[in-house]
């Protein structure tokens, strides 16, 4: 089923229209301050109004508040079978706005069940991979966290080398000081090292895993292996 704007237009309504569709602070302004009166509306102004409002608390990064409301325009599309929207598909549209939610707001695994969702449904979609590698990346696994922790680690080692030879080695000890230097120098590079090393396996592992998830559902839907 799709579904058009109205082409009755009660008061409220119309005042709504009238607010610029980028105005976005203004359509939640709005929103908040007539919740009642659109509560009252027929649905299909109500629907409009309410795509709108969520649509805005997304865009200005009100994250946690639309994951308070996305899933209430998610209901009325699976429930009155609204397929299409103004030529979008709402739905995927809202399910990808979520899932952009749930990782602007660090709740990285459930993203990463949306994106994986999003991708069932639309394995050509490559946003939804992009968002999926994103969504595991940004979470860190154990090769990403140990390799931080040996640079970190490094690199503080590398500072008690300077203090000890500041202090102790150049004052009394001149002539081992070129020692104390090749060491905290290669310290310093084998910290770099792991670090890169480590953001760059991690990089590599996330893009793989997504790569994988995709085979694996195109797979499936053509009844190869993947």
């Amino acid at each position: 089923m799709s579904l058009l704007r109205p082409t009755y237009q009660s008061r409220t309504y119309r005042k709504f229209k009238s607010i610029h569709p980028e105005s976005h602070r203004e359509i939640i302004r709005f929103y908040d301050e007539n919740e009642q009166s659109i509560l009252k509306l027929d649905f299909e102004e109500y629907f409009d109004l309410l795509v709108a409002y969520v649509n805005a608390l997304f865009v200005i990064g009100k994250y946690r508040q639309h994951l308070l409301m996305v899933d209430l325009v998610i209901e009325y599309t699976i429930q009155r079978n609204i397929f299409s929207y103004n030529g979008q598909d709402l739905f995927f549209e809202m399910l990808t706005c979520k899932g952009l939610s749930h990782l602007h707001t660090y709740d990285y695994v459930k993203a990463e069940n949306i994106f994986k969702q999003l991708i069932r449904i639309k394995p050509e979609e490559e946003d939804s991979v992009k968002y999926l590698e994103k969504s595991i990346r940004v979470a860190g696994d154990r090769i990403q966290h140990w390799s931080r922790a040996i640079s970190i680690g490094m690199l503080f080692l590398a500072a008690i080398v300077i203090g000890v030879e500041i202090l102790l080695i150049r004052p009394f000890y001149e002539m081992h000081v070129w020692y104390f230097e090749l060491g905290r120098t290669l310290l310093f590079i084998f910290a770099c090292m792991a670090m890169a090393g480590g953001e760059w396996l991690h990089w590599y592992r996330s893009r793989k895993k997504a790569g994988h998830f995709l085979r694996q559902v195109k797979a499936r839907k053509n009844n190869t292996p993947a």
